[in-house]
């Protein structure tokens, strides 16, 4: 039996306000999203948020985390994604659950990285051999210090891009490794709760000898993690549909930034700039939202709703 799994112990978390599944059609079982439902600067969730986020914890035994690093000597956590059609992965966001900086190392990192695939892994079952993260295509560090762990999503996510974007047109794999975290402190990511994973066994880890395996395998846990790649679906001039309820503009914009058609008042926006911190937070806005005195650069509107609608989009200030 799998060590791992021998010495699992789950701390389940439930967020008392869940960021809203997007707008468009939740991605299908097998993790591809259809062309004609992308968008601009969009983000890929899955079904993340239509189950319980969940934080999972190693047994004292075995100090750390399964969706972060621990005293196996893991060395990265990886979710798989897929599109029908070329796009544009511009960067990632992800959901810190837990994070320690014992070492008080102000140069503590974690590094976020875009991978492409390959098919020389282990998984379960009749499908062994499956499609996992091999070479890093793109790649961002950020101090520890600097990562949110909020409990609640919309005012803790961690935006991160990359210098410049990739393009895929099938499969690609987003994830975060610890080769610049310094010894000692500790980093995690939300999960969905066990079994509740959009597609089986699309979550990876990158174990001590570099070799890569699924956390159903090694963990015993059918989970997704809680790091989403930002796209931009019409990088190559691609005819999308948009899909919202709710349209922002001018994008870009100076002093103002409408919203149509109307907001109900169960709407919240949240503004981060490109480094993932909070600017600017609406509660029950009507029709516009004021971003006058803002510096010029590119944020990003997290919108959620209580009717669970919600999606990220990049909006550019000049």
């Amino acid at each position: 039996m799998n060590r791992k799994f021998l010495a699992l112990a789950a701390t389940l978390f439930v967020s008392a306000q869940l960021f809203a599944q997007k707008t468009y059609n939740a991605t299908p079982k097998s993790g591809t999203v259809n062309n004609a439902v992308q968008q601009a600067s969009d983000t890929l969730y899955g079904d993340f948020f239509n189950g319980t986020p969940a934080l999972y914890k190693s047994q004292p035994l075995f100090p750390g985390y399964a969706s972060g690093n621990n005293t196996f000597g893991d060395l990265a956590k990886v979710q798989v994604y897929g599109v029908s059609n070329i796009c544009a992965v511009e960067g990632v966001i992800m959901w810190a659950g837990y994070k320690n900086q014992s070492s008080g190392d102000v140069n503590s990192g974690v590094r976020f990285n875009l991978y492409d695939l390959k098919s020389t892994a282990t998984g379960q079952g009749a499908t062994a051999l499956k499609l996992s993260p091999d070479s890093v295509i793109r790649t961002k560090t950020i101090s520890l210090s600097s990562i949110d762990t909020s409990s609640i999503f919309e005012s803790g996510a961690n935006i991160v891009l990359f210098d410049t974007p990739a393009y895929f047109d099938t499969l690609f794999a987003v994830g975060f490794d610890f080769s610049a975290l310094t010894q000692g402190d500790t980093i995690a990511c939300y999960t969905t709760t066990n079994t509740d994973a959009d597609s089986s066994e699309n979550s990876w880890e990158q174990v001590a000898d570099s070799s890569w395996s699924t956390m159903l395998n090694n963990w015993g846990l059918d989970i997704d993690f809680a790091i989403f790649p930002i796209i931009d679906g019409t990088a190559t001039s691609i005819s999308t549909v948009p899909m919202q309820p709710i349209q922002i503009w001018p994008n870009p914009a100076t002093d103002v930034v409408n919203i149509t058609p109307k907001a109900n008042k169960n709407v919240n926006i949240t503004i981060v700039d490109n480094m993932g911190k909070m600017v600017l937070t609406y509660n029950n806005i009507s029709t516009s939202i004021s971003v006058n005195g803002l510096p010029a650069g590119i944020y990003y509107i997290l919108v959620n709703s209580r009717q669970k609608t919600g999606y990220a989009q990049k909006l550019i200030i000049k």
